[in-house]
């Protein structure tokens, strides 16, 4: 009977030891996992240090852009609004000649009427001092 307990004690602690070497290569196994994780934290935070920079630069370029093509269409819609106003006073001082030249030509046909009635009057009036003498 002790040699039976003696044999189920040597059998159990055979397997507690197997127990213990499968436990042990499972904590490699996971400590080897941990590392690798750790290592691609590491890679990452790098990899985001570098990338900071690089969004900072490319939003401070498109800033920059945004008030380059800003500033221009500032400026296009100044000078477009001085164009408007300059051909704005042309087209009034050509409605002011216009309106000018429009009344030269009033006053010169009524002038013209006025020359050919004094001319009918005249040949009315040098027909009949004939007629008469």
């Amino acid at each position: 009977k002790l040699q039976r307990d003696k044999e189920a004690m040597q059998e159990m602690l055979q397997a507690n030891h197997l127990k213990g070497h499968q436990w042990m290569s499972e904590v490699a196994g996971l400590q080897r996992e941990k590392a690798g994780l750790q290592q691609r934290v590491h890679q990452e935070q790098r990899e985001r240090a570098n990338y900071i920079p690089e969004l900072q630069i490319a939003v401070s370029t498109r800033d920059q852009r945004i008030t380059e093509l800003v500033t221009q269409n500032e400026v296009q819609r100044a000078s477009g609004e001085a164009a408007l106003k300059e051909k704005h006073a042309a087209l009034l001082r050509v409605q002011d000649e216009l309106s000018q030249a429009k009344t030269g030509t009033q006053q010169l046909t009524q002038a013209l009427e006025d020359l050919q009635l004094k001319q009918r009057t005249i040949q009315v009036t040098h027909t009949h001092t004939h007629t008469h003498t």
